[in-house]
């Protein structure tokens, strides 16, 4: 990664990547901090409570969802469909279920 720019700016330019590729499917692995991170600036609000927005990926997870961009004005904007299919191990939801637990 460069020194200069922020997380921010390295999440953008990965979606503006993601859309100019001509194949209807990516398939991409990274680290589960980095889609934690992606999943918590692009969903939309109404996915609040979703565990990738608080869970990270479990190690070797898998899954899939569709990465959608629309322009408003002269802006891109990005946006993750909150209907993520779990295709294998899923988010690590294991101290969420525990702390709602404890809180019941």
């Amino acid at each position: 990664k460069p020194i200069f720019g922020t997380g921010l700016q390295r999440l953008e330019t990965f979606c503006e990547w993601a859309h100019k590729q001509e194949e209807d499917v990516i398939i991409c692995a990274g680290h589960s901090l980095w889609f934690k991170h992606f999943f918590n600036t692009y969903l939309p609000k109404s996915a609040a409570g979703h565990d990738a927005l608080d869970c990270k990926m479990k190690n070797g997870g898998c899954v899939a969802f569709d990465l959608e961009r629309g322009k408003v004005g002269d802006v891109f904007i990005n946006r993750a469909d909150p209907n993520i299919t779990i295709v294998e191990g899923g988010f690590d939801n294991k101290k969420k279920k525990q702390k709602a637990k404890k809180n019941n």
